[in-house]
């Protein structure tokens, strides 16, 4: 790893260990240490019977954590600057795996600066943890495309299975990669058993989790009676996607969202047109950034719910390759020497 990333990776833990314990704990972050206090088997017991509540594996790595560290501010949120730090980190090694140096470094920067991320690297919440496992998600999905081995679906078993048992948003980024492949089949279509063979074990283990858990059988039951959004709610989209760019520090305005949502945009364009993260011979990157962004901004849109950033969680890995591929596009076409007018004298 190059000085320069070292040097990005202290950037981010510094950000994300400034005033850590400033904040007093939250309602949200309150309601962590209650049930991760529980212990491994009784917040088990507890999330099997609880409404509306998240999966139990942040919970479970929380509740390994506090005997060693303490439950004050600074040692419950450390966990997830642990997580942030480990997410940046993989950043900067996945795309360096697929792109030049230049583009890793200016996407890991983009990722240390995230308001979002910083925000969710400093809450006591699953988060942060669900961004590391959608970016794992995302990059293993992309080596699949060019090498069918078994150890790389095992892997992306695995990671996705994890973040599933992290938030059930995971399932969104699981949807986006189903949509590119389906939108591509003829190109993909020896994937196909494999693929499905995921699925089904991935169903299998939420099956089973449903099938002990009335709490989350009642939560599906209150959402359905509930039903969708009548219609789209702009305030809700605005506060979703200022949360998502600029972690909630601002309120939610067009003048603000401007401009990372047209680098943005630019950004999925160019992955189209140039296919910097897809392996050689493979095309439509910007198909699947656009569906990795767009699946879960429009699946958040149908809640019948107050939509908040966080809700936008699993987009935010997408988010930031397109905005590096955008500015470090910018960047070389502001250095490219102009060509002449006429023939030389």
């Amino acid at each position: 790893m190059p000085w320069a990333a070292v040097g990005l990776l202290l950037l981010t833990f510094a950000l994300r260990t400034y005033a850590l314990s400033l904040r007093e704990l939250n309602f949200d972050e309150v309601g962590s240490v209650f049930i991760a206090a529980q212990g491994p088997l009784g917040l088990l017991g507890y999330l099997r019977g609880a409404i509306r509540e998240h999966p139990p594996l942040y919970y479970l790595l929380l509740s390994l954590w506090m005997p060693l560290v303490g439950q004050s501010e600074f040692a419950v949120r450390f966990l997830s600057v642990v997580i942030g730090l480990a997410t940046v980190a993989a950043m900067y090694r996945l795309v360096r795996g697929v792109a030049r140096r230049p583009v890793a470094l200016l996407t890991t920067f983009l990722l240390a600066l995230s308001p979002f991320h910083v925000r969710t690297s400093q809450d006591a919440r699953m988060y942060g943890l669900l961004v590391l496992c959608s970016l794992l998600s995302i990059f293993i999905f992309i080596r699949l495309l060019s090498q069918d081995r078994a150890r790389w679906w095992a892997l992306f078993w695995l990671v996705t299975g994890l973040g599933m048992f992290t938030h059930y948003f995971m399932a969104f980024v699981l949807l986006a990669e189903d949509l590119f492949l389906l939108l591509n089949w003829r190109r993909y279509r020896h994937l196909g058993a494999r693929w499905l063979a995921v699925h089904v074990a991935l169903g299998g283990i939420l099956a089973l989790w449903a099938a002990i858990s009335p709490g989350l059988w009642a939560t599906l039951v209150s959402l359905w009676r509930r039903g969708t959004a009548s219609h789209v709610r702009w305030d809700g989209l605005f506060r979703a996607l200022n949360g998502l760019y600029l972690g909630a520090t601002l309120r939610p305005n067009w003048f603000h969202l401007a401009m990372p949502l047209l680098l943005t945009t630019l950004g999925v364009g160019l992955a189209q047109w140039r296919n910097p993260w897809l392996p050689r011979g493979h095309r439509h990157g910007g198909l699947l950034l656009g569906l990795l962004l767009g699946v879960p901004l429009i699946a958040v849109l149908t809640l019948p719910e107050r939509v908040t950033g966080r809700y936008l969680t699993v987009a935010l890995p997408a988010c930031v390759l397109a905005m590096a591929l955008a500015l470090g596009w910018l960047a070389r076409e502001s250095h490219r020497p102009e060509r002449a007018d006429g023939p030389p004298p």
